[in-house]
């Protein structure tokens, strides 16, 4: 009895691991959503890699989550310096009771970072590097004396690796399009079916290449793409031009959700109605997986078959796509 739960107990602590990554990971993903554009415009302004301006971000807040970001703004660790003569937080750091500087809103932290980067002999063989070298600016800044920390550079090479921050080098460069400048409403009216591949019940029909040669399908009459390895919903957020919150939406998810390769991501709001009338459940499918194959709204699917989405589904039951019927 004892060496079960001995190994019980050891299970249970893997899991609670395994949740605690995933939980950190999502915190990451959520703060590189909300400044990436911000570390984009500054690229562009100041040459500074968006991905280790990112990167920093990350690593120096918590992000977001320290007290000097939270209650002072302060997201890259800057301490007041001889000059300085804005707002300050007072923060046991190295020593004890030093000098942080202080901003009214996040904003103002991130440009400032590119300031004292830019502004400072001993950064400036760091603008000597490509652009697009993130691992020599990893390093370098260790060299400069960025932070005191030997893992600096492992550390910040591990984020952005982690969460593909190169890729917004690629669109500060002008490689891909800006965040702001495609939209998933930007393509030809008519689809191109010269191609169509099949996902269980629904036929993908091709439809055209979107932003960043992405394949975009449609199915049910619906744009979707699906997912490559390495893919999150953040990066086809910004592909696409909608928030975090439409990706989500669109595809019925709650915050956290993760990704896997081969998914159909839909890029627009789903149908109400398909051609096909009811669907016979398989093993392992859910309400919401039915939902996803069919390109069907799951609020329409639970009213209908007077489900919940979390309900667990027997296979061989039916379920009615389109309305209600009683046999």
């Amino acid at each position: 009895m004892r060496k079960i739960m001995a190994v019980f107990t050891a299970f249970l602590i893997t899991l609670s691991i395994a949740a605690q990554n995933d939980s950190a990971f999502y915190i990451r993903e959520r703060y590189i959503a909300t400044y990436r554009e911000i570390a984009i415009d500054k690229m562009r302004e100041f040459k500074i890699p968006a991905s280790i301006t990112l990167a920093q971000g990350v690593l120096e807040s918590g992000a977001g989550r320290s007290d000097l970001a939270r209650y002072a703004n302060n997201h890259f660790g800057i301490k007041c310096h001889k000059g300085w003569e804005g707002d300050y937080f007072i923060k046991d750091d190295d020593a004890k009771g030093e000098c942080f500087r202080k901003y009214n809103k996040a904003d103002e932290s991130f440009r400032d970072h590119s300031l004292f980067l830019t502004s400072r002999a001993h950064y400036a063989p760091l603008f000597k590097l490509d652009i697009s070298d993130y691992k020599g600016w990893a390093y370098g800044l260790k060299a400069a004396g960025y932070a005191t920390n030997p893992n600096y550079p492992q550390l910040l090479l591990k984020i952005i690796e982690e969460h593909k921050l190169y890729a917004y080098d690629s669109i500060g460069l002008n490689l891909e399009p800006k965040p702001d400048s495609v939209s998933s409403h930007d393509f030809a009216d008519e689809p191109d079916v010269t191609t169509a591949a099949e996902s269980n019940d629904m036929a993908l029909q091709r439809y055209r290449s979107g932003p960043s040669d992405r394949q975009v399908f449609l199915k049910n009459g619906i744009k979707c793409v699906v997912a490559q390895p390495g893919d999150t919903y953040i990066a086809l957020s910004v592909n696409f031009k909608l928030s975090l919150e439409d990706i989500y939406r669109f595809n019925d998810l709650v915050d956290g959700a993760m990704l896997k390769s081969g998914d159909v991501v839909y890029i627009q709001k789903k149908a109400k109605r398909t051609e096909h009338d009811f669907h016979i459940v398989r093993p392992g499918e859910t309400l919401h997986s039915i939902a996803q194959l069919y390109g069907i709204r799951l609020t329409l699917l639970e009213r209908r078959n007077s489900l919940n989405s979390r309900d667990t589904l027997t296979p061989g039951d039916k379920i009615w796509l389109n309305y209600r019927k009683i046999e």
